[in-house]
């Protein structure tokens, strides 16, 4: 009876343990913040140079050379 009690004493400290860890990996969903949506080919066409270039330049997008 004594084991069945000792057993039984963690539930608590595990479902604490279980709370605080699911909150914290649900701050960091969302702090992680969400990708920036691609340009599409017409919007890309109606850009100037100026705003091409800062779309390149700017640190979400990475360009392939060969």
């Amino acid at each position: 009876m004594t084991q069945l009690l000792t057993r039984w004493s963690h539930l608590p400290v595990l479902s604490v343990l279980l709370v605080i860890s699911g909150l914290l990996g649900l701050r960091w969903l969302l702090h992680r913040g969400t990708p920036e949506r691609r340009p599409t080919g017409d919007e890309l066409v109606r850009m100037s140079d100026e705003e091409f270039a800062a779309l390149i330049e700017s640190p979400g997008i990475t360009t392939v050379t060969s």
